[in-house]
């Protein structure tokens, strides 16, 4: 699957809830789990809208070999607060140092099992949660901050044209 990057219209959209669990909805998992894991570099969270799909859909590696699915995941709680570096699949080679929540209560529907599921997640885990979810709602981590130099660039990495046009403003 391709993995739409910043500027596409796509993920500025809030995405629309998850209404049929069928086989498409199951296959579509699985080919975005595949995605975030063979994506360069390796991703530990994908939200549906990043490879054109316009459904409140997350995968997300909570750690080494277990991986989820959410479908209409919502964060009920937060509790704490965190700063740490943060990137996206959707903006390749930039980083920021992001604020979060450090602990969430999170609800969703696992698509796999059909089932409702409500879990916390701490640390990492609930960083990466909090990020795909705003994805969902049309919200990159960019959007934390009021200009470029929140932000750094990895390596023979530019700032995409369309991220610059936005500070401009």
């Amino acid at each position: 699957m391709k993995i739409y990057t910043y500027g596409h219209p796509v993920l500025r959209k809030k995405a629309k809830s998850v209404q049929h669990f069928d086989a498409e909805l199951k296959l579509l998992c699985k080919k975005m789990i595949d995605t975030m894991r063979n994506s360069h570099p390796r991703g530990v969270g994908l939200a549906a809208p990043q490879v054109g799909v316009s459904l409140r859909l997350i995968t997300v590696e909570q750690e080494p070999g277990i991986l989820l699915c959410l479908a209409n995941p919502e964060i009920i709680k937060t509790k704490g607060e965190q700063v740490d570096n943060e990137g996206c699949l959707s903006i390749p080679g930039v980083y920021a140092n992001v604020k979060r929540s450090k602990h969430i209560l999170v609800r969703a529907i696992d698509p796999l099992k059909k089932i409702s599921v409500e879990f916390e997640a701490s640390g990492f885990f609930s960083r990466v949660i909090q990020h795909e979810i705003d994805h969902l709602n049309g919200v990159l981590f960019t959007d934390y901050f009021d200009d470029l130099s929140a932000l750094e660039l990895a390596e023979d990495v530019a700032i995409p044209e369309a991220l610059i046009r936005r500070y401009s403003k």
